[in-house]
């Protein structure tokens, strides 16, 4: 295991690392519903939502660097719940809508490239 820092602090770990039987593992930040929603992605970049109503503006706070970001919408008990999504780049140019089911569960990935958000989604875990 190599590991260095940069003149800005940053921890840099070369391209031969593993972790053997161990896993890297992360925090799930929880955000509150709110139908104006901003997700500040320098507040991590694996978040969960539980849709209580429809999002009717969504913002993206840009992260700090180019890296690869998840997003999970629970549908509540209610299900039905929309988001209008803003400021993504989706394959084929075509908007990604969530799953309607009282609580399923999809799945967001977006590449932020330091610019542009490039959004995929799994849907409908149930």
């Amino acid at each position: 295991l190599h590991l260095a820092t940069k003149g800005t602090g940053s921890l840099v770990v070369d391209s031969n690392t593993t972790f053997g039987a161990h896993t890297a593992g992360f925090t799930l930040k929880t955000i509150t519903w709110a139908a104006s929603l901003t997700i500040d992605w320098n507040e991590g970049n694996k978040q969960l939502i539980t849709m209580t109503g429809d999002v009717t503006s969504l913002t993206f706070t840009p992260p700090a660097n180019p890296c690869s970001l998840t997003l999970i919408v629970k549908q509540d008990g209610t299900g039905s719940r929309t988001m209008a999504w803003s400021g993504i780049k989706w394959p084929s140019g075509v908007v990604i809508d969530l799953s309607t089911a009282a609580s399923s569960i999809d799945v967001f990935t977006f590449l932020y490239d330091g610019t542009d958000y490039l959004g995929v989604g799994a849907l409908a875990f149930s």
